[in-house]
């Protein structure tokens, strides 16, 4: 996984663009007088560059030396590279954490929870983007009933928001668009071959056979919103997976697909 961010590192930003400023906003208003902020699989620095102008003193922390190195373009030099289910730092040493979907690239997704909750001593704090219809979700559906793998958390952190109860969910934007699905799902296949996971091309046909079984058409109106999540470090550090997740799941194992925001 961490060889595709590290080959296309230099485009990663293209691909994705900067950072809504709406959701730097939320974050600014939501973190307050939290200044020292640990950015886990902050990559190129997408959201801690607009942060750090805010008066925020953010700390990368990533798996990719090239992704960190276009961070520090930007200038941003707190960068540390490791493994988030393992953070060489301090219990409670930053005031905030943030995550930005990064879970689902993590294998021991469960151990990053942990010590994201370990680290921070007053809050932890993420972006959702949540899209209706969403050609990822129907993507995931369709490998699953095509019985391919696909793990729980291939949602991200859409599906933490299910397991641990945020304090808070502020809305930062909604936006309504016509979309033609089809382009969005082999974009996602295109995307993830570039970041080394296997590509399903049969999957994304028979996606779209069910987008046109649905909705009649490819071309759908498509909701889109961003939100950001706030928690307690604590329960963080307490969570433990429901019984009924697999230990697959709670691995993270089988993980197909990559929607990485940063």
């Amino acid at each position: 996984m961490t060889r595709g961010f590290d080959l296309w590192a230099t485009q990663f930003d293209g691909w994705r663009g900067p950072a809504k400023p709406e959701e730097i906003d939320a974050l600014h208003e939501i973190l307050g007088e939290s200044l020292t902020l640990l950015d886990v699989g902050g990559g190129t620095g997408r959201y801690a560059d607009p942060l750090a102008r805010l008066g925020h003193h953010p700390t990368i922390f990533d798996r990719s030396g090239p992704m960190m190195w276009e961070a520090r373009k930007k200038r941003l030099d707190r960068l540390v590279r490791g493994d988030a289910s393992r953070l060489p730092m301090r219990d409670g040493s930053f005031d905030a954490v943030l995550f930005v979907e990064m879970l689902h690239l993590v294998p021991d997704w469960v151990g990053a929870v942990h010590e994201m909750g370990r680290v921070g001593s007053d809050k932890v704090v993420a972006v959702i983007r949540e899209r209706e219809p969403d050609h990822r979700r129907i993507l995931l559906e369709t490998r699953a009933e095509m019985g391919m793998p696909t793990g729980l958390l291939d949602e991200g952190v859409r599906a933490l928001v299910k397991m641990i109860r945020p304090k808070e969910v502020r809305t930062a934007w909604t936006t309504r668009t016509k979309v033609d699905l089809v382009e969005p799902m082999r974009r996602q296949e295109v995307q993830a071959g570039n970041l080394g996971e296997p590509r399903f091309p049969d999957v994304v046909q028979a996606a779209i056979a069910k987008v046109v079984e649905a909705y009649g058409s490819t071309k759908v109106e498509q909701v889109e919103t961003g939100k950001v999540a706030l928690w307690d470090p604590a329960s963080f550090r307490s969570f433990t997976p429901s019984e009924n997740v697999s230990c697959s799941d709670r691995s993270g194992a089988g993980s197909s697909t990559s929607d990485r925001s940063r």
